[in-house]
């Protein structure tokens, strides 16, 4: 397949160009010497990352206090069948 050889080389190439891109921001942040040496997009990405980290961490939090709740219900109900 050609053009599928075609695309998959065309979007290698435009994630190179854009991770060129993202290192030549960090390298112009670096040489300023502004204190943290991340290009702003960097830092923004780290952030959103962060972010998305932490709503996934409450989601499992939540999930896992569902789940206890649950375990708790199910093992009132049947003593019996939860022995160590």
């Amino acid at each position: 397949h050609p053009n599928h050889s075609l695309i998959c080389t065309q979007t290698l190439i435009n994630e190179y160009d854009n991770e060129i891109v993202k290192l030549r921001k960090d390298l112009h942040a670096a040489r300023e010497k502004n204190g943290v040496y991340l290009s702003q997009d960097t830092y923004n990405e780290l952030l959103q990352n962060l972010e998305l980290k932490n709503t996934e961490i409450a989601e499992c939090q939540n999930d896992q206090k569902a789940l206890e709740g649950k375990h708790l219900q199910i093992s009132q109900q049947n003593p019996k069948t939860l022995k160590p």
